[in-house]
């Protein structure tokens, strides 16, 4: 463990502590010629080994290639003392773990929902990458809001996805978050990073983990339905959620479009009835005209007619055989005069 005071490179000096998971430490350090605010990511005592040190630098390899607004930015990585360490962006905020803790009551949907889209966001850019970026433990204290905007700060089981990986994913990842097929039971792909979003959606609006896959597959244990205990969720959403939560990973959405899709359906378009269309120019409930055998819409006060693409084309098409007949207010061109200044412009 790094003690606060301890210069790492003979530049990066540790204040404290910041966190610690299963495989690895973090720590708040300073970089003591550019007065800049790092973190410091080193592995524990107990868990040197040639795995483990390869799996941080393969850490550090993956984050230094991406560039996201919700990725902290990977600045150096070194072997000093005990082994490597990685020194990237200190991200200043609170999980999201800590948020749900913190409220009175769960979440809203229509707040959840605001911070589904961010990581949709990143998961599109991670799956979008050359090769494919699979994150492999996203969860709630895995993601911090920094102002508004989320930030994912650990790739360290994050791999690159090979569509002709043939050895199962050995086991690993975060109880209740990760799929099935990272326990020793398949291949994580992107399917499996929108398991751990459905996972950490229904968390974050439940202000409860749901159980782990091994679980739900053994003593098919239903999911918790979050229309008992927070009254924001609505049956689309529930829906969504079982389905990005589907043990058997064919039967959730293919890719984070079809998961967009799923928790942000188009709404239905409402047909605006003809005699509710009003005059542009001045506001005016428009009058239906038949003019020239089409029906166009006709202003009484400003006498504009206005016609949409579908409605100028059909005039202009039987404009040969008919004429205009009706006669302008004073000063005002015919119906016929104003298609034919339309059709010349």
């Amino acid at each position: 463990m790094l003690e606060p005071g301890k210069i790492l490179q003979g530049r990066y000096k540790i204040e404290k502590l910041l966190g610690s998971g299963g495989m690895s430490t973090v720590y708040l350090a300073e970089h003591l010629r550019l007065g800049r605010k790092l973190a410091v990511k080193a592995l524990k005592p107990n868990t040197q080994s040639r795995v483990n040190a390869s799996q941080l630098e393969a850490e550090a390899r993956i984050m230094a290639g991406l560039s996201h607004p919700a990725l902290a930015l990977v600045t150096d990585f070194f072997d000093e003392g005990s082994g490597p360490h990685l020194v990237m962006e200190f991200v200043q905020g609170r999980n999201l773990e800590e948020i749900a803790q913190m409220a009175p009551r769960p979440l809203s949907q229509r707040r959840v929902l605001e911070f589904a889209s961010q990581l949709l966001d990143v998961l599109e850019y991670l799956h979008g990458h050359e090769p494919p970026v699979i994150v492999r433990d996203l969860k709630p204290t895995n993601v911090m809001l920094d102002g508004q905007r989320l930030r994912l700060i650990d790739f360290g089981l994050a791999k690159f996805f090979k569509r002709d990986q043939k050895v199962p994913d050995p086991g690993m990842g975060s109880l209740g978050y990760a799929p099935i097929e990272q326990f020793g039971r398949g291949i994580a792909d992107e399917r499996s990073d929108l398991y751990a979003l459905g996972a950490t959606l229904l968390f974050l609006l439940t202000d409860q983990p749901p159980p782990d896959a091994a679980t739900r597959l053994k003593d098919k244990a239903p999911l918790l339905d979050p229309r008992t205990l927070n009254d924001t969720v609505s049956d689309t959403m529930w829906t969504a959620l079982q389905c990005l939560l589907e043990i058997e990973p064919s039967k959730r959405p293919a890719n984070v479009e079809a998961a967009r899709a799923m928790l942000f359906p188009a709404p239905i378009p409402v047909p605006v009835p003809p005699q509710s269309r009003k005059c542009p120019a001045c506001g005016i409930p428009l009058q239906k005209l038949e003019q020239q055998k089409v029906e166009v819409d006709l202003c009484p006060n400003c006498c504009g007619m206005w016609l949409d693409k579908g409605e100028l084309e059909q005039l202009v098409e039987v404009s040969q055989v008919y004429a205009a007949p009706v006669q302008p207010k004073k000063g005002k061109k015919t119906l016929w005069q104003q298609l034919l200044s339309l059709m010349k412009k």
